[in-house]
């Protein structure tokens, strides 16, 4: 079967319950967004889950993503809508 299958990163035990309901499964940050250890964390979900591609909705974890892409690329994309339209969104 071809198609997006979608696994969310929450923040907290709060979002997990809203978000889960719209993926295939919801996963708590243990790291806050810029201590040290949250792109290894990334890392290690990304391979645990199989990803291919990575898209930030949160604008933290935009920010903090963009600046270490090459870590992740070629094998995980990361994807970054415009954070004009993110904004838009909100």
């Amino acid at each position: 079967m071809n198609g997006l299958t979608v696994h969310s990163i929450v923040k907290s035990r709060y979002g997990q319950p809203a978000q889960s309901r719209y993926s295939r499964s919801a996963w708590i940050m243990e790291s806050t967004t810029y201590s040290t250890g949250f792109i290894d964390e990334i890392k290690e979900l990304s391979k645990l889950l199989d990803v291919g591609s990575i898209m930030p909705v949160a604008e933290a974890y935009h920010n903090v993503l963009t600046d270490v892409r090459d870590q992740f690329e070629p094998d995980v994309h990361l994807y970054y809508p415009q954070i004009t339209q993110m904004r838009a969104d909100m």
